[in-house]
């Protein structure tokens, strides 16, 4: 929202196609429904005849769905500005930060170096959102004395932090609580306890009238379980599809964990999709998440003796 609106200041013609809807809790960045889920008929002819395509915070290019199939079928330049470890996909340009805690720091960067006069309250408020989520509201370990500065700007622009965060965090329908309370009853636990790790089901979703909207954030809620170090959820897209989402409290790499899956991401946060039920999937993965609980451990040791040693 932010880089639209900045592009409308420069005059462009621009439009946000995205391959889903809109989550609850990020509308109120979009009053005005300038952000379009993707149709193949609707937007052929915008894609079509688009010169650029600026493809922001991807992670995965698969996750483009339809809408990355139409620009592969388009003529204009690609731009990738992403803060996910780089991707093998091939963009005509890109601006890839791994250290950036958001996509939104980059593109914030971006502004400032073509027009840093052209920054208002709208671009300000979606660079906010940006950072506040990316950083687990500035409490992840990606929290940067950078990310603080950032902020201040931003707030200089009039953004109001606790309405970014009341939107957010605090507009979660009756159904997600009736899930979470069905999550609970399902956690399960591995490796010493040192894993957390449960299924959101179709069957689930329909006792509580629950959508994909109400999933997110759950892996982060389970994981501020004291003893657990990973939390992992498997998501039932169809029967033989499972999404599975890592989270580490910042102690055990997981993004490796997720590449064996095909899967990747961020040290701490990751993700993958798995062609096999949640049943079949469950075992393969927390063996392995089980493997790089054992891995830490032992580098753990190791670095005890060294110290004690020394």
């Amino acid at each position: 929202m932010a880089l639209y609106h900045f592009l409308r200041e420069q005059g462009k013609k621009v439009w946000i196609i995205n391959p889903s809807q809109v989550p609850r809790e990020y509308q109120f960045l979009d009053p005005g429904g300038i952000i379009e889920y993707y149709r193949p008929v609707k937007h052929f002819s915008i894609i079509r005849e688009a010169d650029v395509f600026v493809i922001v915070d991807i992670g995965d290019y698969s996750r483009l769905k339809g809408v990355g199939e139409s620009i592969n079928q388009s003529t204009g330049k690609t731009l990738c500005i992403d803060h996910h470890p780089q991707i093998d996909y091939d963009f005509d340009y890109s601006l890839i930060d791994g250290e950036a805690a958001a996509a939104g720091m980059i593109v914030y960067t971006l502004i400032q170096k073509m027009d840093d006069d052209a920054i208002n309250y709208r671009i300000a408020e979606g660079l906010y959102c940006a950072l506040m989520t990316d950083t687990g509201s500035f409490r992840f370990s990606n929290t940067t004395p950078y990310a603080h500065q950032i902020a201040k700007e931003l707030l200089e622009y009039g953004v109001q932090p606790y309405e970014v965060y009341r939107n957010v965090y605090e507009s979660y329908s009756v159904e997600r609580m009736k899930l979470l309370g069905k999550i609970i009853e399902n956690l399960r636990f591995s490796g010493d306890r040192r894993i957390a790790y449960f299924p959101v089901t179709k069957k689930m979703q329909r006792e509580v009238g629950a959508t994909s909207e109400d999933i997110e954030g759950f892996s982060d809620f389970i994981r501020s379980i004291g003893d657990i170090e990973v939390a992992v959820m498997f998501h039932e897209i169809s029967p033989k599809q499972t999404r599975i989402n890592f989270r580490s409290k910042g102690r055990v790499v997981i993004n490796q964990v997720a590449k064996k899956f095909n899967g990747g991401g961020h040290e701490f946060a990751a993700g993958a999709m798995m062609e096999k039920s949640w049943e079949e999937a469950m075992p393969e993965v927390i063996a392995e998440v089980e493997k790089a609980i054992a891995e830490y451990q032992s580098s753990q040791t190791i670095q005890e003796v060294k110290r004690a040693l020394t």
